[in-house]
């Protein structure tokens, strides 16, 4: 039954959802938990959603093992930071293997706290980002179509499935 939601928002061309595998790995999965517990000390709202993030097949094992790390992104529009998406199309196109012949990519589903996002207006960013804005948890922006999700904490992300 899981399988067939997911299933529904995989309805974009060039791309069908073959398998659905849950992720359990206890280090991440607890990092994640002790940074909600401390957004909550703080006051803070952890505003934990699930999106999506690309990521190449050969580092997915790597991955797996300690988690995305900021440290080894791309500077992308918001900085150097680990991206997310809401919308698995959107997602689907940062895969490597975009516009070639390759059969399988790999997409993750993540808990993500985004806590207080600075929105970026329509169009604008900063891709000076090292760290979350003063006052801030995360960056959300609408560059091309649908939006972006920017975190600098590498505590603030678990992955549930690979897809």
């Amino acid at each position: 039954e899981e399988f067939k939601t997911l299933e529904r928002e995989f309805q974009f061309p060039h791309a069908k959802l073959l398998r659905v595998l849950k992720v359990k790995n206890l280090i991440p999965e607890n990092r994640f938990e002790t940074e909600k517990q401390c957004m909550a000390m703080k006051g803070s709202s952890s505003n934990t959603t699930v999106l999506y993030h690309t990521t190449k097949k050969q580092t997915l094992e790597k991955i797996l093992n300690e988690g995305l790390d900021s440290r080894e992104s791309k500077i992308g529009f918001f900085g150097r930071a680990i991206y997310f998406t809401d919308n698995a199309e959107k997602a689907n196109d940062y895969s490597e293997f975009r516009g070639s012949n390759v059969e399988e990519r790999v997409m993750l589903r993540c808990s993500v706290i985004l806590g207080r996002s600075k929105e970026f207006e329509l169009g604008h960013f900063n891709r000076e980002l090292c760290k979350e804005p003063e006052g801030y948890d995360s960056v959300k922006g609408f560059i091309r179509r649908n939006h972006e999700y920017a975190i600098y904490n590498n505590s603030r992300c678990m992955i549930t499935e690979i897809l």
